[in-house]
């Protein structure tokens, strides 16, 4: 994996842009007690979904992707 050189936030919680010369350019990261889960996807949408995923299997509500309509 390259070194990054921008790194910008994305719409979605949980999710940036990193340009690195990979081809994965968003990055997920989730933090649960302490610990993170990084990784890294070709879209911003897979990133977030990814995300979502997470906080689900916590038993959390989603907040990106998969967030109920209200």
């Amino acid at each position: 994996m390259g070194q990054p050189k921008k790194i910008k936030s994305s719409r979605y919680k949980g999710v940036c842009f990193v340009q690195t010369d990979d081809g994965l350019p968003w990055m997920m990261r989730f933090n649960h007690n302490g610990m993170a889960c990084i990784k890294r996807y070709a879209s911003e949408r897979d990133a977030a979904a990814a995300y979502d995923i997470k906080q689900m299997q916590l038993g959390k509500e989603p907040v990106n992707i998969y967030k109920p309509r209200r």
